[in-house]
């Protein structure tokens, strides 16, 4: 884990940094084609024992991918 300074903490926090890959199935209009945009929000927060940080909100973009029905 890495330590980053958080002001309202007044001291270093631990935290484990690294990219995490997140999935999720969506069901659309069987008349979009696949490459088309589509925008989500995810909202998480980050808490330990001690602190909890403030939740935050990330817009993500990806493309429609045509995948199977199971």
């Amino acid at each position: 884990p890495a330590s980053l300074q958080y002001p309202a903490a007044g001291k270093g926090v631990r935290i484990w940094k690294d990219d995490v890959r997140f999935r999720r199935r969506l069901r659309v209009d069987a008349a979009q084609e696949v490459g088309a945009e589509v925008l989500c929000t995810l909202t998480y927060q980050t808490s330990t024992e001690e602190l909890c940080l403030p939740p935050e909100t990330k817009t993500l973009r990806a493309a429609l991918a045509r995948g199977d029905d199971n």
